[in-house]
């Protein structure tokens, strides 16, 4: 069992192929099992999660133009779709 402030790495694309092949359950954002016919959503009352994401730009990127617009732009998207993470 995960406790509150242990992590986890995960890499979606084994669960979800693995999944779609009916090789059992997994664990996978809306954003992702929303857009496949195949998959159904089971347990959302009974599984919680509480993800973190991070935009890492190395610092002599930060002040150009382009990296700043784009860092926006994923921001925002990211916001906006909060539910479905």
């Amino acid at each position: 069992m995960v406790g509150p402030r242990q992590r986890i790495k995960v890499f979606w694309f084994p669960q979800w192929a693995a999944t779609r092949a009916g090789h059992g359950l997994c664990v996978l954002p809306c954003v992702i099992a929303d857009n496949e016919p195949s998959l159904r959503g089971v347990m959302a009352e009974d599984v919680v999660l509480h993800r973190s994401f991070w935009l890492t730009i190395h610092s002599d990127m930060k002040s150009q133009a382009r990296v700043s617009v784009v860092s926006s732009f994923i921001t925002e998207s990211v916001r906006t779709a909060q539910a479905n993470f």
